[in-house]
């Protein structure tokens, strides 16, 4: 039986071995938050995970994840050079112990900013997309 796992690992690793997204955010890849004082980094989140059931048994995965470029900045010029570097790096290929990856595709854009509760005076810029992957476990 697959580990559903490997699908978020090979997420990780994909982005975590491109060196233009890294300097773009060096920062690092983070699920769900990044720890504090961090300001320039990517934000993974699983936002669902359906599968698809053929003769009792998962014959394709589909988790979708929120991929997003994350600065503390006044301008949107680093988020949005990240998410185009998201973009190719999911384009490209991935490769997930236990499944054959059959597409990934980008479902939806996301961009927003937001004031941080603490300090008003600051911004943080979010640039990515919804990403769906569709894998069969073998």
């Amino acid at each position: 039986m697959s580990d559903s796992s490997a699908l978020d690992m090979a997420v990780v690793t994909a982005l975590t071995a491109d060196a233009a997204l890294r300097t773009l955010l060096p920062d690092g890849i983070w699920w769900n938050v990044a720890p504090q004082g961090r300001t320039k980094f990517v934000a993974i989140a699983l936002e669902t995970a359906p599968d698809t059931y053929e003769e009792n048994r998962a014959a394709f995965e589909q988790p979708v994840y929120r991929i997003e470029a994350v600065a503390k900045e006044s301008t949107t010029a680093t988020v949005d050079a990240a998410a185009d570097r998201i973009r190719i790096v999911m384009g490209g290929p991935l490769t997930a112990v236990g499944y054959h990856l059959m597409r990934v595709d980008r479902r939806e854009r996301v961009k927003h900013g937001e004031h941080d509760p603490g300090d008003a005076a600051v911004v943080w810029q979010y640039h990515g997309g919804l990403y769906e992957i569709q894998a069969e476990p073998v």
